[in-house]
């Protein structure tokens, strides 16, 4: 491999990320998450490393609900912020884009006031889309505008995996959330 090769490498997106990690800018654990999950640069800047105790069983769970599962290198602000993005990718309705607004305004200002506001409208929300949980996209609407405020349980993510799983277009946002993440993560 020529030294031109080498340099071209270095300033690809692993190689970028490769350099803050010998550079102390950015933490090795960070990026192995962010392979974990399938971002691309960081799967060639380091291996993949997921966090401890995660069952085999999860393995086919959105990169979104695992970060927000599993995810605890993130700060409290990078996962609201995770959560309202992909909850933003659904299509929302008037209580769902409060809860967004509530928990973007929580993660700004993580206050006990905030924390009241953005749990009342994550509520809000779900009981909003309770009366119409038959539909798919339904049901990823409420594990995602409750996800964005801390409300939602596994049970509802599963809901909304199973929903987007059913979409011809899951790959696409499967690969939209580790993309997502592994900026979050790998700044």
């Amino acid at each position: 491999m020529t030294d031109a090769t080498i340099r071209t490498k270095e300033r690809t997106g692993g190689g970028i990320l490769r350099q803050r990690i010998r550079a102390g800018e950015l933490d090795e654990r960070r990026v192995q998450l962010a392979a974990w999950l399938g971002y691309e640069p960081a799967l060639q800047a380091a291996e993949p490393v997921g966090p401890e105790g995660v069952p085999a069983w999860a393995a086919d769970w959105s990169p979104a609900r695992k970060v927000l599962r599993w995810g605890g290198s993130l700060t409290h602000v990078e996962l609201v912020t995770l959560a309202c993005d992909y909850a933003e990718r659904v299509p929302q309705e008037d209580a769902g884009r409060a809860a967004i607004a509530a928990a973007r305004a929580w993660a700004a200002c993580p206050c006990e006031e905030h924390r009241q506001v953005a749990w009342a409208a994550a509520r809000g929300a779900a009981a909003a889309w309770a009366a119409d949980a038959a539909s798919a996209l339904a049901a990823a609407r409420a594990a995602a505008a409750a996800d964005a405020a801390w409300a939602a349980a596994d049970a509802a993510w599963a809901a909304a995996d199973a929903a987007w799983a059913a979409d011809a277009a899951w790959a696409d946002e499967r690969d939209w959330q580790a993309q997502r993440i592994g900026e979050v993560l790998c700044g």
